[in-house]
């Protein structure tokens, strides 16, 4: 069955994958594209399990990836070669089951979703608000969140990494001192 996808697929994308996958000792499932709800028929989803119990890693291979997980995702097909796009695909990748990079999330107070990006470790470590100053430094968007209770949620494939935070005015001010001085 693995090599009738590979075929439909195109270029090994996914025998590629899931080899370095085998490499780093990850299990996963490989899923259709009527098994996931996607707009092309030939796209294919690997779903790594997370042996902390924490959903799955997703990579979907189709024309180029996209990776998701939790409330993010990344697409990786705007790259010279479907090479580089690879290479970039496999660097989060590695760095996100290694804990080295985890997803950062805005969420309003009821929960929804407001913003998300990859963020490395170190990024984090230096400066858990600066991170989202591409949302955060829009007035309009500050008030909102501090309105809603908003928070700031930070997610690893190990969840013991893992932390949140409210987003208050004292906060915000704070982080209006380092970026302004």
């Amino acid at each position: 069955m693995e090599r009738e996808i590979t075929r439909r697929n195109g270029n090994g994308k996914l025998d590629k994958l899931c080899r370095h996958l085998e490499s780093l000792g990850c299990t996963y499932m490989v899923y259709h594209a009527e098994e996931i709800e996607s707009d092309s028929e030939d796209t294919l989803r690997v779903s790594i399990v997370n042996d902390h119990g924490k959903g799955t890693l997703d990579v979907d291979v189709d024309h180029g990836y996209v990776m998701h997980f939790d409330d993010w995702h990344a697409h990786y097909e705007y790259a010279d070669t479907d090479e580089q796009n690879y290479e970039t695909l496999i660097e989060d990748l590695d760095a996100i089951l290694a804990n080295r990079r985890g997803v950062g999330i805005i969420r309003k107070g009821n929960g929804d979703w407001f913003g998300s990006r990859l963020v490395d470790d170190k990024d984090i470590e230096n400066d858990q608000l600066g991170v989202f100053w591409f949302v955060l430094g829009e007035q309009y968007h500050r008030n909102e969140l501090v309105k809603s209770d908003g928070r700031i949620v930070y997610s690893y494939w190990n969840p013991y990494k893992d932390f949140s935070f409210a987003l208050d005015v004292d906060r915000l001010r704070a982080m209006d001192n380092r970026v302004n001085s």
